[in-house]
C-alpha cells in the first residue's frame, strides 16, 4: 500500500457552503477514487455601535475615505502617560 497527499485549495467567492465531488484516477486500479471535499464561504462583516445614555443605539460609519463620525462625549478626564524606551547600548 502506497501513501500521496492531496492539498486542495479553496477560494470562495461568496458566502455559502460547498460540497465537491472529486474524483481520482489511479494507475493499476481498476476503478477511480471518488471523495467530497466540503467547505464554507465567509467574510468578515465588522460594525461599531454606540449605546447612548438612554439606552439607544447609533452605528457608526464605516471607514471609507470621509466618512465621519461626531460623537459627543460630554465632559472627560484624560490621564495621560509617556514613557521614553531608549535602546541600551
Amino acid at each position: 500500500m502506497s501513501q500521496m497527499d492531496l492539498t486542495a485549495v479553496f477560494s470562495p467567492m461568496g458566502e455559502n457552503d460547498v460540497n465537491y465531488s472529486v474524483v481520482c484516477r489511479v494507475k493499476r486500479k481498476p476503478t477511480p477514487l471518488r471523495f467530497n471535499v466540503k467547505g464554507e464561504g465567509y467574510a468578515l462583516h465588522q460594525a461599531m455601535h454606540l449605546e447612548m445614555a438612554d439606552g439607544s443605539t447609533l452605528e457608526l460609519a464605516a471607514g471609507a475615505k470621509g466618512a465621519a463620525n461626531a460623537v459627543d462625549f460630554g465632559q472627560v478626564r484624560w490621564c495621560c502617560l509617556w514613557v521614553v524606551c531608549r535602546p541600551q547600548r
